[in-house]
């Protein structure tokens, strides 16, 4: 059987990623966040690929974030201000 070459497999693209600061700086305190709040923040490109919220920078305002992915210190960090995330 012959071998599929590595241009063969699926591409998944990589979701864009979004920091708290950004959310901090950008989106007002009781906000709802979404991928398509995000694309017409002009925050990401294309919000098809999937979002991620990563825990670089800090947040003190409360956020609700839905249908985003977010690592666990992100998670934490949207907690403590009062927020929630939901995936």
């Amino acid at each position: 059987r012959r071998a599929r070459s590595p241009s063969a497999r699926p591409v998944c693209p990589a979701p864009t990623m979004v920091t708290l600061a950004m959310l901090d700086r950008t989106f007002s305190d009781g906000d709802t966040i979404t991928p398509a709040q995000l694309r017409s923040r002009s925050l990401v490109a294309d919000p098809a690929a999937g979002v991620k919220i990563v825990a670089s920078g800090e947040i003190h305002k409360k956020l609700i974030v839905q249908g985003c992915l977010a690592s666990k210190k992100a998670v934490d960090a949207v907690e403590k201000a009062g927020g929630t995330v939901s995936f």
